[in-house]
């Protein structure tokens, strides 16, 4: 990941100039994320729940074997399935042997940066499974054959106009079909 990280300065400098929008709806999104963040702050005692969150993260993590331990037996005990992996290299072997034991062809994907971080779409895609993002920004990355912009946003590079052409061309959806 942090090899990627080195990368982010030049992608940032290559969407800039391929894509002369790309400041303004980043700009743009990034000003209503924040409006709508200082609103709900305004609406909740902030820095109590700052504080009580901290101490919760801080007991996790003082206890996080026991935590560990804990979802492991409700999760089996609710019929899941629970497998460790250690490493990057493990986690990709546990995959590989699901895909291959089970004759996997489709899988569908919930926004992770833990599945980013892991590069679980490009194991499962040379695997030849087809990946399905759940989440919207995700899924139009995927689309796109683009990596995510941000952590929080995926596609907040992307304009209005761009995600109406890419439907248009992939679905046939109407150019000026509403949001």
């Amino acid at each position: 990941m942090r090899a990627r990280a080195r990368l982010y300065p030049k992608e940032a400098a290559r969407l800039l100039r391929e894509k002369p929008g790309v400041r303004e709806a980043v700009t743009g999104a990034t000003l209503h994320f924040e409006r709508n963040r200082l609103r709900a702050y305004g609406e909740v005692p902030i820095e109590e729940w700052r504080e009580r969150a901290k101490a919760v993260k801080d007991h996790v993590l003082t206890h996080l074997d026991h935590y560990l331990e804990l979802a492991e037996r409700r999760l089996r005990e609710n019929g899941v399935r629970v497998h460790w992996a250690e490493t990057p290299e493990d986690a990709h072997r546990v995959l590989r042997e699901i895909v291959q034991r089970h004759g996997v062809r489709r899988a569908v994907k919930a926004k992770s940066m833990l599945t980013e971080e892991l590069a679980v779409n490009p194991l499962l895609q040379a695997l030849g499974v087809e990946v399905y993002e759940t989440d919207l920004g995700e899924y139009l990355i995927q689309l796109l054959g683009e990596p995510p912009s941000h952590i929080v946003g995926p596609a907040i590079h992307l304009s209005l106009e761009e995600i109406q052409k890419l439907f248009h061309q992939r679905f046939g959806t109407p150019l000026d079909a509403p949001p």
